[in-house]
């Protein structure tokens, strides 16, 4: 039984294979959260009108999925199935391993999030980013210490089967490695650079007119040609950066508004040099 005080009561039956454990585990975990929701979990065969059903799996398909987490040697995904684009990954790993590349494929499409364990340990959340269907998720490891770009990784254990139902147009909103706009840091920079203002179009120059105020082009690590990026955050902590610095971190601040942000690469016209730069999407 699932009701909020003077609202709408929903009969949960357990026993019946139609309603996922992920549900009852979520509906319990509320219970704990909220104490305007009151919640009992009871056997026997109810009737649910149909709108009813429809209104509560949207409900929990909004949110994570609570689900029996799956386990590989050391590596543990939280759940096999995600509602939102997102799956937890915790591994533990030698102590001579000193990057992790987490492949995903899915839709014919791949990406990658390169990480560096502290401590032997990894816990990040990675984002299914290819939309709705199965997906199949490599950890590949490396001892080398030059990394993470071009170095070998290495591994054999895979989890496959991996369901995204997010039927949410999710492009080009999610975090990538490099675009780590799910950042506390990013985040807040992010609000506070668009407080009150009411158009994409506004928050698109008040990020545009930060960046380039406060961060400054690395003319050393150009010309010495180590300008390989390490994402929005390394940009934002050094202050500096090269142009796919500069585009990752303004896809950051977008995306962590809620505003598709995409990083493109490219040749500069009569330079001939590689370029990154940004094509951001205002609805408003």
């Amino acid at each position: 039984m699932v009701a909020k005080k003077q609202g709408t009561m929903v009969l949960v039956d357990p026993s019946n294979p139609l309603v996922p454990n992920a549900e009852i585990a979520f509906f319990k975990k509320l219970a704990s959260a909220n104490q305007n929701l009151c919640i009992n979990i009871f056997g026997g065969t109810v009737v649910v009108p149909e709108q009813l059903a429809t209104n509560i799996h949207t409900l929990v398909n909004s949110l994570p999925i609570i689900d029996n987490p799956i386990t590989k040697g050391s590596y543990t995904l939280s759940s096999e199935k995600t509602p939102n684009s997102s799956i937890q990954f915790t591994g533990t790993f030698d102590k001579n391993v000193q990057w992790i590349d987490i492949k995903i494929d899915g839709n014919g499409k791949s990406s990658t999030f390169l990480i560096k364990p502290v401590n032997c340990i990894v816990d990040r959340t990675i984002y299914l980013s290819q939309g709705p269907g199965k997906y199949t998720i490599w950890i590949l490891t490396s001892t080398d210490p030059k990394g993470p770009y071009n170095i070998d990784y290495v591994g054999k254990i895979h989890f496959d089967n991996i369901q995204n139902i997010d039927q949410r147009d999710m492009n080009y909103l999610l975090p990538t490695s490099l675009v780590e706009s799910d950042s506390s840091e990013i985040i807040e920079l992010a609000n506070d650079i668009t407080k009150g203002l009411q158009t994409d179009m506004e928050k698109t120059k008040a990020i545009h007119n930060w960046i380039a105020k406060n961060i400054a082009y690395d003319a050393d690590a150009f010309f010495s040609g180590t300008n390989s990026s390490m994402g929005a955050l390394e940009t934002l902590h050094n202050n500096k950066g090269v142009c796919n610095s500069y585009s990752e971190l303004n896809a950051a601040l977008h995306r962590a508004v809620g505003i598709r942000a995409k990083v493109i690469s490219g040749v500069a016209l009569g330079f001939g040099l590689p370029k990154n730069w940004n094509e951001v999407d205002n609805q408003s």
